[in-house]
């Protein structure tokens, strides 16, 4: 909790609305734009089951989105809580560029809004993405509040209980902030947040963004992280090694340690000889269910049955997704949870 008394709350706290971009650019998609609409019908259909959805797009698209989800979800049963805010974006992963939704006692929530330019300028235009999250917290109704520095959604993680996890690669990347210190988000995010940082040095081999957290090491409680792990002469295995041994060497000022767990990373691939940066730790949790990445691999069952022990009384749902990594991303990072105004800690 910050010290005006707003706390950022934890994903698997009740929402109010996920928030998502419909992919609207076929050039992007190597040629499997029409699968990836069928994905994210899917997967909005399996966020309708459990908690509203919001879909941002610009109005003459709306009624053809609404044809594709009525015919994923199979019922009409979803459209009491489907909502669209006209808006056009660039690219898909509101994660990035959706504000960030912090709650108090008695008060109106506080959207965060803090600038994105793309990863570092990687992937032009971005400037109506940058321009999202002023648009999101006008709908919302929120208190809204601006800032400078690029902080985007998928690069930081929190437990709602007072930690945050990011990664060195990402904020302090000079293609986002140029002579950037650790000190520098320290303050900030004590500040806006209320949140100590843990930071890893590095992200997944193959990741876009320079290494986002959410890719690999997620909170699924207070003190508790499910980091990816991979066999020696995977991809990524000194990465995770890496992270591995700071998590499990960090201690809290009352002596205690995170509660550490492990989820298998699939089996590496690639596309035009790229790396693709699969992982199953970019799941999304929904009030009622988790969103679970799965890629046809050894390790999809493995995973799943991870996340079910982790969160017990909400369904898991397999979303295969591997076309979504084309561009780069998974699940976690095309939604973006907007939490309940009166969210408790559950």
């Amino acid at each position: 909790m910050n010290e005006h008394g707003y706390r950022w709350p934890a994903e698997w706290e009740e929402h109010q609305c996920t928030i998502i971009s419909w992919p609207l650019r076929p050039e992007l998609w190597s040629g499997r734009y029409a699968e990836v609409r069928t994905l994210c019908s899917r997967l909005a259909a399996d966020i309708l089951a459990s908690e509203a959805l919001w879909i941002l797009c610009p109005n003459s698209e709306q009624q053809r989105i609404s044809h594709e989800l009525r015919q994923a979800a199979q019922t009409d049963q979803f459209q009491e809580r489907l909502q669209f805010l006209n808006h056009p974006t660039n690219d898909v992963w509101a994660r990035d560029y959706a504000p960030l939704r912090l709650i108090a006692e008695s008060r109106l929530p506080l959207s965060l809004d803090f600038r994105f330019n793309a990863w570092g300028t990687k992937f032009e235009p971005y400037d109506d993405d940058d321009r999202a999250g002023l648009a999101i917290a006008s709908a919302l109704g929120d208190q809204c509040r601006s800032l400078p520095q690029i902080v985007e959604g998928g690069a930081i993680e929190t437990d709602g209980a007072g930690l945050l996890l990011s990664t060195e690669s990402v904020l302090l990347n000079e293609n986002r902030h140029p002579a950037a210190r650790r000190s520098d988000f320290e303050a900030l995010f004590d500040l806006e947040f209320g949140l100590n940082v843990i930071w890893l040095p590095c992200g997944l081999p193959g990741d876009d963004t320079d290494g986002h957290i959410d890719m690999f090491a997620r909170f699924t409680a207070p003190r508790r992280v499910l980091l990816a792990q991979a066999p020696q002469d995977h991809p990524a295995a000194a990465a995770l090694e890496l992270a591995r041994k700071i998590l499990e060497s960090h201690r809290f000022t009352d002596g205690g340690a995170l509660e550490l767990d492990f989820l298998p990373m699939p089996a590496p691939a690639f596309e035009n000889g790229r790396l693709l940066p699969l992982t199953h730790a970019n799941f999304y949790i929904c009030n009622e269910s988790v969103l679970a990445p799965v890629f046809g691999g050894k390790s999809d069952e493995v995973a799943l049955q991870i996340l079910e022990r982790h969160f017990p009384g909400r369904r898991i749902t397999p979303i295969a997704c591997r076309d979504l990594f084309l561009e780069g991303g998974g699940i976690h990072c095309l939604t973006m949870q907007a939490a309940a105004a009166t969210s408790s800690r559950c």
